[in-house]
């Protein structure tokens, strides 16, 4: 008797493990793919989530300087760290924009838990293009190659935060150094201090 209990628990520890390996394997070759596709056969940025601290950053600007705002889009959102962080500590509702399966699905999960923020699996650059709204903010953690794309869409709002990656074609507002930490990015792991440029495009179209 005693013996059968224990070849039950055996089967269904081994079971257990390998249900788990399973879905372990099954995530990381999705990831994998989407990172294959996203990052290196369309050439767009990988998903680096912001730190804490930068996260901090980003919604004290909001809440020191922006507290009319009402709603934000975060440019490649990835898992939604930034996306919920600005929901839960501003005034403000906002929109994830994820190009990867994977994590917009874990994001618009997240989500249910988090009011105030939602989660669109899309290109974000096409949203942009095809939508009428205006949103007050807009946040960015994309790439150097990347950022000149937006000054496009800056009539689709009218603030743009923009984590460790400058406009080199305008002024920032504000620059805050996050006070250590990098973001490597390309072939060659280029470093870019861990910064947060504020971009006023109110500004910029009344000069």
């Amino acid at each position: 008797m005693f013996g059968n209990i224990v070849l039950l628990l055996i089967e269904f520890l081994i079971c257990t493990a390998t249900a788990i390996l399973f879905i372990w394997v099954l995530i990381n070759g999705i990831k994998l793919l989407e990172t294959i596709l996203c990052v290196h056969l369309k050439k767009q940025p990988p998903f680096v989530p912001a730190t804490e601290k930068v996260r901090k950053i980003v919604s004290d600007q909001i809440n020191q300087y922006y507290t009319n705002a009402k709603s934000v889009v975060d440019i490649g959102s990835g898992y939604g760290f930034l996306t919920r962080h600005i929901a839960k500590n501003t005034n403000t509702n906002v929109i994830g924009l994820e190009n990867m399966f994977f994590s917009a699905l874990v994001a618009k999960i997240l989500d249910k838990h988090c009011k105030g923020s939602k989660t669109i699996w899309c290109n974000a650059f096409d949203y942009l293009g095809n939508t009428n709204k205006h949103f007050d903010i807009a946040l960015a953690y994309l790439g150097p190659n990347i950022m000149p794309t937006l000054t496009k869409y800056s009539d689709k709002f009218d603030v743009l935060i923009s984590v460790c990656f400058e406009i080199p074609t305008l002024k920032p507002v504000r620059i805050i150094d996050a006070g250590g930490g990098f973001t490597y990015y390309g072939k060659k792991r280029k470093k870019f201090s861990h910064r947060v440029f504020v971009y006023d495009f109110r500004l910029q179209h009344s000069e």
